[in-house]
């Protein structure tokens, strides 16, 4: 037997009918998940046993999405669970269990929802399973739950639902972390352990060096008491195509003089979740290892405020050599992954993928539960999309429309940072991003929301995910060995 953990939410390789999963004489048999849709409640309510009706529908199940509902056998204790699916099962089927079922194995029952059920969905219902569990790790819950194991066909890869479900996790804990012990050294250590654990090479540039070689870099960290740095790993065989990850490394933003307001800043420690992004990303590439060399680029810096913080109005050359006059210091994350990509486009790489935490105005348009993109190469975008779909990770393509490039120009300098108006924000930092991006070279830039405002399940209120499942699928089928 294999187990895989995420909290209290586990995964076992269950062989062939054997409900048992256990040597010791005193332990239960394991439980049946009976997934039920909506419309096929009252043929299936009419199969129960008279006592199970009456039980069921006391409870108002209705087989409404994220509901359950614990048949008891005669000495109370349970014999199945109904699970409410709504319309069809998918990844979030199974994620309200982990946090409400009582201590115990289970197993999915052959029932109509998982007829012809693919691995694929067994494998999105398994990764769903152990998220559920998921809590930040520096917070345990107060009253710890019991544990709960779901058995699995052993068809069913659960190294990569395990390698997804603590990608996931890591993403999620380098986002909650304050900002007061996840600074760019602290993110400069992350990523130091995950070079360690995989054999990958590291490089930080940091002081004068930064100045000199990313001077836009170093112009929005320098007004922090912890220095700028650019981050790089480098991993894989020298003779495998090259993919570069490039992840927006704010680790705290307060707008720099363009303060925020205070409510705004309160979740401002989310604004490296474009660096947890990649590590995340990098770390399912290296554990898979896909036969490609990967290159992982992070500008890690504070924007704070002190008397050498960059000023609105400041004209800063970058690294690709174009100027660039600063329209709002808040607009700081297109200036360090200007130069990120210009370095990673230096290196010649057959793709470049880069997260970033970047603009409001993506959340506005679209709300924070899906993810905005913009790329320079429609096969990618096609891709990207359609994996969305499949991994039910969503992203949605913005437009870079040329014809707005006129904002971006400056009396002062080759470009503009950004509007003063703000409109269609999100599409001018991916047409500023794009003049610094070798134009052969295909390229997608992924603008997510990286924090759940709400309890979902297996999406607790703070740090989230958004297009690393999908990207990550995208890459597997790109590359597949």
């Amino acid at each position: 037997m294999t187990m895989l953990s995420l909290a209290n939410a586990s995964i076992t390789v269950m062989q062939g009918a054997d409900h048992g999963l256990t040597s010791s004489p005193d332990a239960l048999p394991a439980i049946p998940l009976r997934l039920i849709a909506e419309s096929d409640w009252q043929a299936v309510l009419a199969t129960l046993p008279a006592h199970h009706q009456s039980w069921a529908t006391g409870h108002q199940f209705k087989a409404a999405v994220n509901s359950h509902c614990l048949l008891p056998d005669r000495h109370g204790r349970p014999a199945e669970v109904l699970v409410g699916i709504g319309k069809q099962a998918g990844l979030w089927t199974l994620a309200a269990l982990p946090a409400t079922l009582p201590e115990g194995t289970y197993y999915l029952a052959d029932c109509p929802a998982l007829k012809d059920a693919s691995g694929e969905l067994l494998e999105k219902l398994a990764l769903g399973w152990m998220l559920g569990g998921y809590h930040y790790r520096a917070m345990p819950p107060k009253t710890p739950r019991p544990p709960v194991i779901l058995a699995m066909s052993a068809g069913v890869n659960l190294k990569a639902v395990h390698a997804l479900a603590t990608s996931i996790a890591w993403v999620r804990d380098l986002i909650m972390t304050p900002a007061n012990q996840m600074g760019p050294e602290q993110l400069a250590n992350e990523a130091a352990a995950l070079a360690k654990q995989f054999g990958a090479s590291l490089n930080i540039t940091m002081g004068e060096e930064l100045e000199r070689g990313f001077p836009l870099i170093h112009a929005v960290g320098k007004a922090s008491t912890q220095s700028p740095r650019l981050i790089c790993i480098n991993w894989g065989q020298a003779d495998k195509p090259l993919v570069a990850l490039v992840g927006k490394g704010v680790c705290f933003d307060t707008g720099g003089l363009n303060l925020k307001p205070g409510k705004y800043m309160l979740t401002m420690k989310m604004d490296m979740g474009g660096a947890a992004h990649v590590l995340g990303l990098a770390k399912l590439i290296m554990t898979a290892q896909l036969p490609i060399r990967l290159l992982v680029v992070i500008p890690a810096v504070e924007n704070a405020i002190g008397g050498n913080a960059m000023r609105p109005s400041d004209v800063i050359k970058s690294r690709s050599g174009q100027t660039v006059e600063v329209e709002n210091t808040d607009a700081e994350g297109r200036l360090i992954l200007a130069d990120a990509l210009h370095y990673a486009g230096e290196q010649e790489p057959e793709l470049i993928i880069d997260f970033a935490t970047l603009t409001g105005s993506a959340v506005v348009a679209l709300g924070g539960e899906i993810g905005v993109f913009l790329s320079n190469d429609d096969k990618l975008a096609s891709d990207a999309l359609a994996f969305a779909r499949v991994t039910e990770d969503p992203l949605w393509q913005l437009p870079l429309w040329e014809d707005y490039l006129e904002q971006l120009e400056s009396k002062s300098a080759d470009l503009l940072s950004c509007t003063a108006s703000g409109d269609g924000d999100a599409i001018l930092a991916g047409l500023f991003l794009q003049k610094f991006v070798p134009t052969a070279i295909p390229w997608i830039h992924l603008d997510v929301n990286p924090w759940h405002d709400n309890d979902r399940p297996g999406r607790p209120k703070g740090g989230g995910d958004l297009g690393v499942r999908a990207i990550y699928k995208l890459l597997q089928q790109r590359y597949a060995a």
